[in-house]
């Protein structure tokens, strides 16, 4: 039994958002909001000075290494930094090698994960081993468990392969995932900084030819897209001009709402990810694309490297930051332009309704799936508080504001 104390919720379906309200949980149900209840004997109260409350928290896109890459994430390793982060839910990319293209390959992740406080929904490779030649069994994966497609970063994907793909999916109502990055010869925004600095950029055109064939293909098979981790402002006017809107869904990484290429003068490592940071006025065009809705999803963009793969002169050092544990502090921190209640929808409802997934509501009845967390606690964090395999982080020893208290997920909570 739990009892929240004084907290306020951010959930715009519940008539309580925004709103302080106690809330009483037992036996991982939503038994009573109001202003004030007497605590049970033997509630455990929860208490903190800006105690809030959503709706919990789903990761799409994050990077689990099991199978073949468990130096840098195993998949416990991956599902307890989500939890610290906040995380109720995550849906990881195929990452692995093999890649998770086959019904075997996708139980075991299943099983695996299953007695974890966090819920994994597990993306199934759209094509054999994410080579973009030989479609995968769709059908029988998404009836084994899939709750969407992708080959990720590593997408070979043509267009009428990727028309294919959502013709079929159309028939069982599913999600293809496209990352409207691809892999790239480049390494930081092509611009004045990439020029500064002497190092091959990459151009915000080539993103943006990648969202328009998704768009196009999207509207063609009438099927659902997830647009992921766009990173600039001629993507979104694209997407803004697009008559395909039913079917489409986007998300952004954080870093790229917080950041900007300038940041990586300096030839920061941690820095260099995928999509690269963009120049100031991307920047501002994203969150403004979050603040009026156009853009439903923030994702964590986890993507976990060992000191070997990251620690190279910065032309041949790997593009990924691991940041699952950080991304709520880091962007409660430095985000200037975006209201709070949206950043939140965009961490919870949005990526639910994004895979088409139930998103509990905070409401009597419901069940408890929950993130607790404390937007104006400060928080530091070093190495030994992390509980991903790899230390890849931008943002450790900075002070930030914005606490992670915990989650909770039916009878099973980390407070």
């Amino acid at each position: 039994m739990i009892l929240l104390r004084k907290a306020r919720i951010y959930d715009i379906r519940s008539k309580h958002h925004k709103k302080m309200m106690d809330i009483l949980i037992e036996k991982g149900v939503i038994t009573k909001i109001a202003k004030s209840i007497v605590a049970p004997k033997r509630a455990k109260i929860i208490e903190s000075k800006s105690l809030s409350v959503s709706p919990g928290w789903l990761d799409i896109g994050a990077y689990n290494g099991e199978p073949g890459y468990e130096y840098r994430e195993d998949l416990t390793s991956l599902l307890d930094a989500a939890a610290q982060g906040g995380y109720v839910h995550i849906a990881p990319f195929p990452t692995g090698q093999p890649s998770v293209d086959s019904k075997g390959q996708l139980h075991f992740l299943i099983s695996s994960a299953k007695d974890h406080i966090v819920n994994l929904h597990p993306i199934a490779a759209a094509t054999k081993n994410r080579q973009g030649e030989e479609l995968s069994e769709l059908l029988d994966l998404n009836k084994a468990g899939a709750i969407a497609f992708s080959d990720g970063g590593q997408d070979h994907i043509n267009q009428d392969q990727l028309i294919r793909i959502m013709q079929y999916l159309k028939s069982i109502d599913g999600i293809t995932i496209y990352n409207a990055n691809k892999e790239s010869s480049g390494h930081v925004h092509e611009g004045s900084v990439s020029v500064s600095m002497g190092i091959e950029g990459i151009p915000a055109h080539a993103e943006v030819g990648n969202v328009e064939k998704a768009l196009r293909c999207s509207e063609y098979a009438d099927s659902k897209v997830v647009l992921h981790n766009v990173s600039n402002k001629a993507s979104i006017n694209a997407i803004k001009r697009s008559s395909n809107k039913k079917n489409v869904s986007i998300s952004v990484p954080f870093m790229n709402l917080i950041q900007e290429d300038k940041d990586v003068l300096d030839f920061d490592l941690n820095l260099k990810v995928s999509p690269p940071l963009r120049d100031k006025s991307d920047k501002v065009a994203l969150n403004k694309a979050i603040q009026t809705g156009v853009i439903d999803v923030i994702t964590s963009n986890h993507t976990p490297l060992s000191i070997e793969e990251k620690d190279q002169p910065f032309g041949f050092s790997q593009s990924g930051a691991s940041t699952i544990e950080t991304a709520f502090a880091a962007l409660n921190t430095y985000n200037q332009d975006v209201d709070l209640d949206k950043i939140i929808h965009c961490l919870s409802v949005g990526p639910h309704e994004a895979l088409g997934l139930p998103c509990q509501e905070i409401s009597v009845g419901s069940k408890a799936e929950l993130t607790i967390f404390d937007p104006k606690e400060e928080v530091t964090f070093d190495e030994s508080q992390l509980k991903s395999k790899s230390k890849n982080n931008p943002y450790l020893g900075q002070e930030l504001k914005g606490k992670v208290i915990g989650i909770i997920n039916g009878s099973a909570s980390n407070l």
